[in-house]
């Protein structure tokens, strides 16, 4: 029997249990309020060498139980696997927005939260029993990195009222360790005024406008921002942390309620449209070219392509999108998918030269506009003082339209927020950000976010170095 058929013959458990560790990890996915919840559902997948996918989902709780529950698919088609993934998002009453992870960061939350559960007792879920197979093996080769667990120094336990008997067994458990006063116990009931106010107690205590806290963060933040000891990109948590006290020197100290509502309401009228869940529109497919027999073809061709951008596949997708660029010629959607891979290869601001050439062919097919956009603008940052062209702000682009695809509306996003970053209007990129959180939650990707957020850091760290020297001359004064 050849090693092909002795694989084939395995079932699914009995494959991933002896060989599912030999396979490369692709993708990894996580909600990206994990943090702040304190529960972290998981998804880490590894690629067969046809392309298709086995992966394992976890739901991890960071507060208390561990690992809860898992589930696993072998030798998915990675179209599947995508439209997966999607449905996780919609189908989530509170709009659970996954974001791409390291494999090393999901790797030290789940069996830093076993490990953490295990102190006060709790066990890993059965179904970790085939699950942990395709993780890689806990030990010295997988970086550590440090996490916190339970909440304020205490497991907290949230009960569901869908699930009593758990409710019951659990705090039986914590009774006995680490015992009485030494825990948590709320319900989901609870659990937002419970939050909420241990939001309030943490800003109390932090006090941000009392003089001296107010120059410990900023001589803090300045320290942190100027530190060229190590990239802050190698280290998750470090970047996460700087993102943080950006924020807080941000929103305390520069920008003021009055300016944050004016840019909220620009946003708001900028976006006066539905945003669908297609991936693309019919506009971007299609362009000039009338329908056609080929389109549920194009079409899938075209998603599968996107898939390969979001896995950063970045030597196929430029093989396979030139392909799709000769095989079907006038069908500007395939040129785009291949600029957008040379973008994750090279950098958008490479490729004007291509993108003018490009223009003059399709001069009114927008995804190529905005890419050009926004090449012509990290080319030529002194322009960026100006405001967009009024014909490229997209209900303008396509006034009939009252929806845009979700590719059209990220694109449109990223146009403004090179803008809004490269000129300092910074306030409208945090609308910008605020507005599709509450409107369109799970749209806009993590990278994306952290993009419009470090871009930010130079701004802040000039005017905290401002504002302490504007404190040095008062005291010499």
């Amino acid at each position: 029997m050849s090693k092909q058929q002795h694989q084939q013959a395995l079932s699914p458990e009995k494959y991933i249990r002896t060989r599912a560790r030999a396979l490369p990890i692709g993708t990894c996915y996580i909600n990206s309020n994990w943090l702040d919840s304190g529960s972290a559902i998981v998804f880490v997948s590894r690629r067969h060498i046809n392309a298709h996918v086995t992966y394992a989902a976890y739901n991890v709780d960071l507060y208390c139980l561990g690992m809860k529950e898992s589930i696993w698919a072998f030798n998915q088609d990675p179209l599947d696997f995508k439209n997966f993934m999607e449905q996780q998002q919609k189908e989530n009453p509170q709009g659970l927005h996954l974001i791409k992870a390291s494999y090393g960061l999901v790797h030290n939350i789940i069996y830093g939260a076993i490990e953490y559960a295990g102190e006060f007792g709790f066990l890993p879920h059965k179904s970790f029993e085939t699950s942990r197979y395709i993780l890689e093996e806990d030990d010295d080769h997988v970086k550590l990195i440090e996490l916190t667990f339970g909440f304020n120094g205490k497991p907290l336990y949230i009960s569901s009222p869908e699930q009593p008997a758990e409710g019951n067994r659990v705090l039986a458990q914590l009774e006995k360790n680490p015992g009485r006063g030494k825990y948590e116990y709320i319900t989901e009931a609870d659990a937002p005024e419970f939050f909420e106010n241990a939001d309030k107690m943490e800003q109390e205590a932090a006090n941000y406008h009392d003089p001296e806290v107010k120059l410990g963060i900023i001589k803090e933040f300045i320290a942190r921002a100027e530190s060229t000891a190590e990239s802050l990109f190698e280290k998750t948590d470090k970047l996460v942390e700087m993102v943080e006290i950006t924020d807080a020197v941000f929103y305390e100290y520069i920008v003021n309620e009055a300016e944050l509502n004016k840019a909220f309401e620009t946003i708001k009228e900028l976006f006066d449209f539905r945003i669908t869940d297609e991936p693309f529109s019919d506009e971007m497919l299609l362009w000039k070219n009338p329908a056609t027999a080929d389109l549920p073809e194009i079409r899938r061709q075209a998603e599968k392509l996107l898939f390969m951008l979001k896995e950063v596949r970045v030597t196929d997708g430029l093989r396979q999108s030139k392909e799709m660029m000769d095989k079907y010629p006038g069908f500007p959607v395939f040129i785009y998918l291949n600029m957008k891979f040379l973008e994750q290869k090279e950098g958008i601001e490479k490729q004007l030269a291509k993108l003018e050439k490009y223009i003059l062919q399709y001069p009114d097919y927008l995804p190529l506009a905005y890419l050009y956009a926004v090449s012509a603008l990290l080319n030529n940052p002194e322009n960026t003082s100006e405001q967009i062209d009024e014909s490229l702000h997209l209900k303008n682009f396509y006034p009939e339209r009252k929806a845009f695809c979700k590719e059209e509306a990220l694109l449109y996003v990223y146009l403004l927020s090179i803008n809004y970053g490269s000129s300092g209007e910074f306030a409208l990129n945090e609308a910008l950000i605020m507005y599709f959180g509450n409107n369109f939650p799970g749209i806009l990707p993590e990278s994306q976010i952290l993009t419009v957020k470090l871009v930010k850091i130079p701004f802040v760290l000039d005017w905290c170095k401002k504002w302490m020297e504007e404190q040095d001359q008062s005291t010499d004064k």
